[in-house]
């Protein structure tokens, strides 16, 4: 024989009562599904902005060594227009007392 299972209250509800539960339900699931496309959204967003960030990052960085590479440049034509001063000099210098002793 089967257990004997207790009855329980039977709670009626109408129509009138089922209808707005199950609207309200029906919006609940339609917020929820907006709200996950939102979200959805939101994780491409930052995902695309990290990628963003990373690139711009590495950009920076070779922006940097450009930099470094033209601040190089620079000083090693100083340095050879230094050299080439010094050059110019020796050769005034040359020209000069090469004269004076022509003259003398």
């Amino acid at each position: 024989m089967a257990p004997s299972v207790p009855e329980r209250d039977v709670i009626e509800i109408s129509d009138d009562e089922v209808e707005p539960a199950r609207c309200a339900s029906w919006k609940a699931r339609q917020r929820m599904d907006a709200n996950t496309t939102e979200l959805q959204t939101l994780k491409a967003s930052i995902k695309i902005l990290k990628q963003d960030l990373q690139a711009s990052r590495e950009e920076t960085k070779a922006g940097v060594l450009v930099q470094q590479k033209l601040e190089a440049d620079v000083q090693r034509l100083k340095k050879g227009e230094e050299e080439r001063n010094e050059i110019l000099d020796d050769i005034i210098r040359f020209e000069m007392v090469r004269r004076r002793r022509m003259r003398s």
